[in-house]
């Protein structure tokens, strides 16, 4: 009888334990449900066509949620082709980071942000095309434009 009595308290007890437990969790839980999640957002701005040889600035406006942050670390990767050339921003204004690139070639670059805040990483890309040429996306449009113009002749000679 007192090993029955022995295994029922600590049956009692193990249950105890194990709602305080689950409480605690479960308190944790509806914390971190109740705070906002915030989520960082870069916006590059540059102009989209350049002369070669010509020195533009490029920026980046960083957002943590709604508000600009000021202690963001943020890195220009200038691409053209294989190349790759990577540039640190400066703070010049609340949430605005710049640096001045001087494009010597001819042709479309990416630009790219490398852009951390809190525990974030996020990169952004903005193409940029220098002097004459067209753009990836003016080639992929006269492309499209190509083919439907082979499929009305198709549908023609019908």
């Amino acid at each position: 009888m007192k090993n029955i009595i022995f295994v029922f308290v600590c049956l009692i007890f193990s249950l105890i334990i194990s709602g305080c437990q689950e409480t605690e969790t479960h308190g944790a839980h509806q914390q971190t449900a109740d705070e906002e999640v915030k989520a960082p957002r870069v916006e590059i701005q540059a102009k989209e066509h350049v002369n070669k040889n010509e020195t533009v600035p490029i920026t980046a406006n960083v957002y943590y949620g709604e508000d600009l942050v000021d202690d963001a670390k943020v890195t220009f990767e200038i691409k053209h082709g294989d190349a790759s050339e990577k540039v640190e921003a400066k703070l010049i204004d609340a949430g605005t980071y710049k640096i001045d690139y001087l494009f010597k070639e001819d042709g479309t670059y990416q630009v790219i942000a490398h852009t951390d805040v809190k525990d974030y990483h996020t990169m952004p890309v903005k193409e940029i095309q220098v002097g004459e040429g067209t753009t990836i996306k003016s080639t992929e449009t006269e492309h499209q434009q190509h083919q439907e113009t082979e499929n009305e002749h198709y549908h023609d000679d019908k």
